[in-house]
Order: C-alpha cells, then structure tokens, then sequence
C-alpha cells in the first residue's frame, strides 16, 4: 500500500493508473503498477483501500489534506 499512499500525496501526479505506472518508473527497486493491481485488485480499489489508510494512519492531516 505504500507506493500507492505515497503517490497519492505527491501533489506532482494526477491519480490516473497510466501516471502511478509512470511515477513508479521512477523509483528505484518499483514493482509495476500492474504487479500491485494484480495484488490489491482495481484501481479504483488500490487508490480507495490507500486513502482510507492515510486517514486512519493520521497522514492526510500531517500534509493539511484534512482538518
């Protein structure tokens, strides 16, 4: 989950497979967004199962997204 929940706080991406698949690319030792999907299931899910962990874990208000 933590490529995902660190893709979503990049304020740099634009939340489309195609981009985290790119954003990826770029970190060293990444698997492919298609290994995670293949894991965690859609897109849709992967990017719905992340948030809902940066909100319990505290981190969407450590980076003001939340109050």
């Amino acid at each position: 989950w933590r490529y995902v929940c660190n893709y979503l706080l990049d304020p740099a991406t634009t939340g489309t497979l195609h981009d985290f698949d790119s954003w990826l690319a770029g970190k060293d030792g990444a698997p492919k967004a298609q290994t995670i999907r293949r894991q965690f299931g859609s897109w849709s899910a992967m990017k719905a199962g992340a948030i809902k962990r940066l909100v319990a874990s505290g981190e969407l208000k450590e980076h003001g997204l939340i109050d």
